[in-house]
C-alpha cells in the first residue's frame, strides 16, 4: 500500500526565519519561545493594522469615507487597553490615520478583499505535499493598474522596498498580479502626508514568479523537511542576523547546561504560530 504523504504548511514568516537560521526557526516555531518584553513596534503595527482593517472593511461594505474613518478610529480606541503603549502614542496613530485618509481620499480604489487568507499548493512529490499560506491586508482595483494587492507597513522612518521579498512575491502569485504595493503608514512628526504615506509598487514578471517557485521556494522546502525529519537545527553565526536576534544570548552559551538555563529564564512559551489558523476551507490558488 502507498505510504501517506507528509504535509507541510509554510508562510513567508517561517520561510524568512529558515533562510536566516535553522536554530532560530526551531526555537521560534517549534519550541514557540518568545521574549517576555513586549516590543512597541509590534504593538504599533498591530494597532495600525486593526484600524486600517476596519476602515477598508467599512469602505467595502459601502460606507462613506468619513463614516468609515470615524468607525475605524473608534475601533482603534477600544483596542487601547489591550496594549502596553502610552495613550499619547496610540492617539498619534489615530491622528496619523486621519491624515492618511485625506491623503488617499481621491485614489479611486475599489476594495475587493480585506485580510484575505489563502493557501496554495506549491510542491508535491512521492513523499511530500507543501502548501504556502498567507493573509493579504488588502486586495483592490486601482485606476489604470487594475487588480492588485497591498500590504500595510507602519513605520517611524522611511524605508524603501525590494522585489526580493518572499511575502510580496507570494501575494503576486496568489492574486495573479504583476504589481504589488507596499502601503507605507508613516508615523513621523516632521514629515508631510505625501512623504509619510507612500504606496510603493513592486513589479513581478512571470519569469521572476517561476524562478521563485521552481528554485528558491522548493529548495527551502526541501531544507525545512530535512530539518524536521532529522531533527537537526544548526546555528548560523552571521553578524547581520545575530546582532539583533532575540536568541543571541543563548548561542553565546559555553555549555549545554548554560544554554538550557538561559532558555528557561529569559523566554516564555507563547502561542504556536498557526499559519493556517484563518484558512479553514481556503484553497485559493491551489494547483
Amino acid at each position: 500500500m502507498p505510504t501517506e504523504k507528509r504535509v507541510l504548511v509554510i508562510d513567508s514568516t517561517i520561510l524568512n526565519a529558515l533562510q536566516k537560521c535553522p536554530y532560530y526557526t526551531f526555537l521560534s516555531f517549534h519550541k514557540n519561545l518568545r521574549t517576555q518584553i513586549i516590543a512597541e513596534p509590534l504593538e504599533r503595527g498591530d494597532l495600525t493594522h486593526h484600524i486600517l482593517e476596519h476602515y477598508y472593511r467599512s469602505i467595502k461594505d459601502g460606507a462613506k469615507v468619513n463614516d468609515a474613518r470615524d468607525f475605524a478610529a473608534d475601533k482603534g480606541r477600544i483596542k487601547y487597553p489591550t496594549l502596553h503603549m502610552e495613550v499619547a502614542a496610540c492617539e498619534w496613530i489615530i491622528q496619523s490615520f486621519f491624515l492618511y485618509v485625506e491623503r488617499w481620499r481621491q485614489d479611486g480604489m475599489k476594495v475587493l478583499e480585506v485580510e484575505k487568507p489563502f493557501m496554495m499548493k506549491v510542491y508535491e512529490d512521492s513523499e511530500l505535499i507543501v502548501y504556502y499560506a498567507g493573509k493579504i491586508d488588502l486586495v483592490c482595483e486601482l485606476p489604470i493598474i487594475g487588480r492588485t494587492a497591498m500590504d500595510h507597513k507602519s513605520r517611524t522612518r522611511k524605508n524603501d522596498e525590494t522585489e526580493l521579498n518572499n511575502q510580496f512575491i507570494g501575494y503576486a502569485i496568489n492574486t495573479d498580479s504583476n504589481v504589488i504595493y507596499v502601503n507605507e503608514f508613516g508615523l513621523q512628526t516632521s514629515k508631510s502626508p505625501e512623504e509619510k504615506f507612500r504606496r510603493m509598487p513592486l513589479s513581478y514578471t512571470d519569469g521572476m514568479k517561476a524562478h521563485w517557485m521552481n528554485n528558491i521556494l522548493r529548495y527551502w522546502i526541501r531544507q525545512l523537511d530535512y530539518h524536521l525529519q532529522e531533527n537537526v537545527w544548526p546555528e548560523v553565526w552571521n553578524p547581520w542576523h545575530c546582532k539583533n536576534c532575540v536568541f543571541a544570548p543563548v548561542c553565546k552559551s559555553s555549555t549545554e547546561e548554560e544554554r538550557e538555563r538561559k532558555l528557561r529564564m529569559n523566554y516564555i512559551i507563547g502561542e504556536p504560530w498557526d499559519v493556517s489558523g484563518a484558512l479553514e476551507g481556503e484553497t485559493n490558488g491551489e494547483n
